[in-house]
């Protein structure tokens, strides 16, 4: 999340965050409600799965 219009985050106090099943998540600040964005995560890269060589056993000659 990050705080519209500003660089840094407020000074330091309380921020109250509230969140309920029917209604989107609430910030207050001093008790004033404040505007936000919600950021979405980095992209996880693709998986780099283990190589598998798959072989015949020698007895199979």
């Amino acid at each position: 999340m990050s705080w519209l219009g500003c660089s840094q985050a407020p000074a330091p106090s309380t921020v109250v965050v509230r969140e309920a099943r029917d209604r989107p998540i609430e910030l207050r600040y001093r008790g004033r409600l404040m505007r936000w964005t919600e950021i979405a995560p980095p992209a996880k890269p693709p998986h780099q799965g283990m190589r598998v060589d798959i072989r015949k056993p020698n007895c199979y000659k």
